[in-house]
């Protein structure tokens, strides 16, 4: 089986969707997200960080080529699922090895945010940032990033040939058809 990069705007599955495929299949689950908000304290004059402007392109080479790195070393052992919001798929593109990696990207191009609050609600954990969001603020954030940015990444899978699965109507349902088809998937 190939490693998986899981990327998609927020509270789109993707932590959902890693955690059932390290259940599943024993892999290695990398969240990105905590490491962008140690680079912003840690190292803050190189303007990396979460919800940072231009903060993608800074990381990316740091974050592909270790990930490469990572996997390429262990390519027998253990396989690896790496996912956050603040991936690029453009970059993931061009970064990865797709030999030994694949990537699918999740989203909600056709949702209403009004609708998606119910299912984002649902689905939270207390470690989530919208668990503390107001509902005011958490519609807002849904348009004006995760609908857009879900439209835009559906128009790039389909002219890089990367899967897309839509999580704005049946979150569950689709996350649970993808699973049945991923060893076939990372093949």
């Amino acid at each position: 089986m190939k490693n998986l990069v899981i990327l998609g705007p927020t509270r789109s599955g993707k932590t959902t969707l890693a955690e059932m495929v390290c259940r599943r299949h024993g892999f290695s689950r990398i969240d990105i997200d905590p490491m962008l908000s140690t680079f912003k304290r840690v190292f803050p004059d190189l303007g990396i960080g979460s919800w940072v402007e231009g903060s993608q392109e800074r990381f990316a080479p740091f974050i592909f080529d270790w990930f490469n790195r990572i996997a390429a070393q262990d390519y027998r052992s253990t396989r690896y699922v790496l996912e956050g919001c603040q991936l690029d798929l453009g970059t993931a593109f061009n970064a990865i090895d797709h030999e030994n990696t694949k990537i699918v990207a999740l989203g909600y191009p056709g949702a209403l945010p009004e609708e998606l609050l119910a299912v984002i609600r649902k689905y939270d954990k207390p470690h989530d940032w919208s668990v503390k969001a107001s509902d005011t603020r958490l519609v807002w954030e849904l348009r004006e990033y995760g609908v857009k940015k879900s439209r835009a990444l559906l128009e790039q899978c389909a002219a890089l040939g990367v899967k897309f699965i839509d999580t704005g109507s049946d979150r569950e349902g689709a996350l649970r058809a993808f699973m049945d088809e991923i060893e076939e998937f990372l093949a």
